[in-house]
């Protein structure tokens, strides 16, 4: 059964829109369409719905959605804030890319430098796995959010094969702490579906409409994506749905999954 989560949105006193709109009369012609510009977007921000149990298609979602959380608590430093992959609560989501993008807040304390990632179908036989370099990302507009500098982003290169439409694939990521892959580093892991692509309609053409249209159909990693590949004016829609739906990794453990790092050991070596 579908279930949505919605963003409450606090609705304002009759007394104040009627005053707002009496300010706007009395302002110059581009300072009021300025700010109804603003109010407008801050309504299609909150507009911004993900929905977050939607009934997978096809072969439905796989046997469990937790994500897996490494022995070292995600980090590579003691004390240190941890490692967390940016993934809705349920942690599996669609997408129509090819090879989507994996998003993880990487503190600047934790010194890794490379990371592992690998898809697996659900007979965890191993479609992709690649070794990736590990550098901050920034947005195309900078933003003083400390949330926003430490950001990193995962893709498969286009050498490798695009993820099958209609099969469920789990992704991992093992973090290098040292200068090669150990058994003990940490992993963060997710699940995804391709499905296939679809055009938005008409009247979703501005990018917090296609976000929206993304959130609803639970195309999580194409929401962030859409979300993150924009100027300034779009990251308080990335901070709003990044407040209101993930949940950190270390809220979502499960045992250590010794095969992921184990394999990837066994490449390195």
């Amino acid at each position: 059964m579908k279930k949505e989560f919605v963003i409450p949105i606090l609705a304002l006193p009759l007394t104040l829109c009627a005053g707002f709109s009496l300010v706007l009369k009395g302002m110059q012609p581009a300072t009021a369409q300025r700010l109804s510009r603003a109010n407008d977007t801050a309504t299609a921000i909150n507009q911004i719905v993900f929905l977050e149990n939607f009934d997978p298609p096809g072969s439905g979602a796989p046997p469990t959605t937790k994500g897996a959380g490494s022995r070292n608590n995600n980090s590579c430093i003691a004390n240190a804030p941890s490692i967390e992959s940016l993934m809705p609560q349920r942690n599996y989501a669609l997408t129509m890319a090819e090879r989507p993008v994996i998003f993880l807040r990487v503190p600047p304390q934790q010194r890794v430098s490379q990371a592992i990632l690998t898809f697996r179908d659900q007979h965890r036989q191993i479609h992709a796995q690649v070794s990736l370099p590990l550098a901050p990302i920034t947005p195309s507009a900078p933003s003083p959010q400390a949330t926003i500098s430490q950001l990193v982003q995962l893709q498969l290169p286009t050498t490798m094969p695009p993820l099958e439409i209609g099969k469920n694939y789990r992704w991992s990521v093992v973090l290098v702490c040292g200068k090669t892959p150990q058994p003990d580093d940490p992993i963060l892991s997710g699940w995804v579906q391709r499905v296939p692509r679809q055009t938005p309609p008409t009247s979703h053409q501005s990018v917090l409409q296609k976000a929206q249209w993304h959130a609803r159909q639970g195309r999580w990693y194409d929401l962030l994506t859409t979300l993150w590949n924009q100027a300034d004016p779009v990251q308080p829609a990335w901070q709003r749905v990044i407040r209101h739906y993930v949940t950190p990794s270390l809220h979502r453990q499960l045992p250590y999954h010794a095969a992921d790092a184990d394999s990837v050991v066994d490449n390195a070596q």
